[in-house]
């Protein structure tokens, strides 16, 4: 499993910076994206962006909606410039746009992710006697479902290889790798918990 999310990773690093090579992909691939403004989309409220894999607006393409709230937010870069940001903020910061579109993206096959990308819901608490499903949003939910599998005893501890299709955990992955090379957040060395 942890091939498929270097893999994973890979591809959305190098789809950014070159997209696919014409011989590995169809050039007929395209995706739309979509405004509440210049289209008839549905954004509930709270709903920052999402992607539909299928046929929408009226054809066959796949299509990325940003809704209203996507553009009340900041590039990284801005949200990094914060003093003394540290690993337990993430469960504070007002998400990036490149957070959002990262997220987004790997819900789309066409790009290259295997297996399917997809928002996971999952039972976080082992003492939770109704074994409610919680959405796994959010810096808390993705920490959580990570270590989902862990036991108590730290020399076994393993983590829950399910985050490789979630997409908010790619999303924070990035998030956290970029803030932490500008932060030097090396310097926690595992103590700045989320």
């Amino acid at each position: 499993m942890f091939n498929k999310i270097i893999t994973n990773i890979r591809w959305a690093y190098f789809f950014v910076l070159e997209g696919k090579k014409k011989e590995t992909v169809q050039t007929t691939k395209k995706l739309v994206y979509a405004c509440p403004e210049s289209e008839p989309v549905f954004c509930p409220p709270g709903v920052v962006a999402y992607t539909l894999r299928g046929p929408s607006l009226g054809d066959d393409l796949p299509t990325l909606t940003l809704c209203p709230t996507f553009w009340d937010r900041d590039h990284i870069e801005k949200l990094g410039s914060q003093p003394d940001l540290a690993p337990g903020d993430l469960k504070s910061i007002r998400l990036s746009y490149e957070h959002v579109l990262i997220h987004e993206l790997f819900h789309l096959d066409f790009i290259g992710f295997d297996p399917d990308i997809d928002d996971l819901s999952a039972t976080l608490s082992p003492f939770d006697s109704h074994q409610v499903e919680t959405p796994i949003y959010g810096a808390i939910n993705c920490h959580k479902f990570a270590w989902a599998l862990a036991s108590d005893n730290v020399a076994t501890k393993s983590v829950n290889t399910k985050v490789a299709q979630n997409a908010d955990n790619y999303a924070f992955f990035f998030t956290s790798f970029w803030l932490s090379a500008h932060h030097d957040w090396s310097r926690f060395d595992g103590k700045g918990d989320i």
